[in-house]
């Protein structure tokens, strides 16, 4: 009885330090909110409708979860309004001056600037003509694995690189890199010199870590390969615990200690189509979002019908796959213009219903998704 009224309020002291007390604003950030909400530059409603995952607390307020989470997640707080873009594109705003913490926030430099037409708060739309999708060129493969790496974060390459490193398997790499200028071009210049035998590729900011995957697909150097793993430079700056969530991903997918018999086994294994952490697999409708109509479109390309069985999916977009099961991915035929402009959103894209029909294809082919044992686990 005690140990359970120990563990009841430990629960709500944790849920109340992660959920409540990031929802009371003090010092700057009280400073920030009064701001926003006296500029009336801040669209509730399209915030919500972007972000409609958030916590029911988060979505009564957010504004409080833009100030929190969402700025420096990219998150826009009105159609018209990109953090990152505004940052990027506005350098002299910010190297004016540093001397103060707000003044490094670009919504906040935004609304004491006077939202001035001549300052760029948006990228151009990345459904421009003159928007160029590099071609991946044909390559010769050397190993029987390959990874497919999508880096949007270029500080966080060495921690993918690492850990596929330290599993001691041998692959093929191929590496697309989102064009943010001159940090990617610098990351693309040194990789070339670090991997002469990797694909690298720098794509446009677009359908996030997914776009730069079916690109891949559709050019046809995946095959041949006994099985292939798709990772990416996730970070999920929106959710409190993002950086946990990838190292907990990338610790699961490539143990060190027994990785090539857990693919071995995998590979031997006709039932099974896709491999990924025991842990990371979402389950449930609750997991649809807004994200089942456009789920629906996707599967119905190749003849598809979303069933009656519960969603389940692997979380995170990472995984190991075989070639049967990439060729039905690559049979949908998404091209550039299926993926639409995001506006900040962390839900509802063609992105994120792809993730979720990724079981559905497996399930469809007469497969199971097989899970990765976790020796840590064990161990314990």
């Amino acid at each position: 009885m005690i140990r359970r009224l120990h563990k009841t309020i430990a629960y709500w002291a944790h849920f109340i330090k992660t959920h409540i007390c990031p929802l009371r604003m003090t010092g700057d950030d009280a400073t920030y909110l009064r701001e926003v909400k006296k500029s009336g530059l801040f669209d509730r409603d399209f915030y919500r409708r972007k972000n409609p995952q958030l916590m029911s607390l988060y979505l009564r307020f957010p504004e409080r979860h833009f100030i929190r989470w969402g700025e420096a997640a990219g998150l826009f707080p009105n159609p018209n309004f990109s953090p990152r873009a505004y940052f990027r594109l506005n350098p002299d705003i910010f190297h004016s001056d540093s001397s103060h913490a707000l003044s490094q926030r670009p919504f906040f430099r935004y609304i004491q600037q006077g939202h001035q037409p001549e300052r760029p708060s948006l990228d151009p739309s990345p459904l421009e003509p003159q928007v160029q999708v590099p071609d991946i060129r044909p390559m010769q493969r050397q190993a029987p694995f390959a990874v497919v790496a999508h880096v949007y974060y270029p500080k966080l390459w060495r921690e993918l690189f690492e850990a596929v490193s330290d599993s001691g398997i041998e692959v093929d790499w191929v590496i697309t890199i989102t064009d943010q200028g001159q940090q990617s071009h610098q990351l693309y210049s040194s990789l070339a010199n670090e991997l002469p035998n990797a694909q690298i590729v720098l794509m446009p900011n677009h359908g996030r870590d997914i776009f730069p995957w079916v690109h891949v697909l559709n050019s046809e150097i995946l095959s041949g390969y006994s099985a292939v793993l798709k990772i990416h430079t996730k970070m999920s700056p929106h959710l409190e615990h993002g950086d946990q969530w990838r190292e907990d991903i990338l610790r699961g997918l490539l143990p060190s200690d027994d990785l090539q018999k857990q693919l071995a086994e995998f590979i031997n294994d006709r039932n099974s189509g896709l491999l990924a952490p025991s842990d990371q697999f979402h389950r449930g409708d609750r997991w649809w979002g807004s994200n089942k109509a456009r789920a629906k479109a996707l599967v119905q390309r190749i003849g598809i019908e979303l069933d009656d069985h519960v969603l389940e999916f692997p979380a995170g977009s990472m995984f190991w796959v075989k070639p049967e099961l990439i060729d039905v991915m690559k049979s949908i035929n998404l091209s550039y213009a299926d993926f639409e402009r995001e506006d900040g959103a962390t839900d509802g894209t063609t992105a994120h219903a792809y993730e979720r029909i990724i079981g559905h294809l497996v399930s469809h082919q007469g497969l199971r998704m097989a899970r990765m044992k976790s020796s840590d686990k064990e161990e314990q």
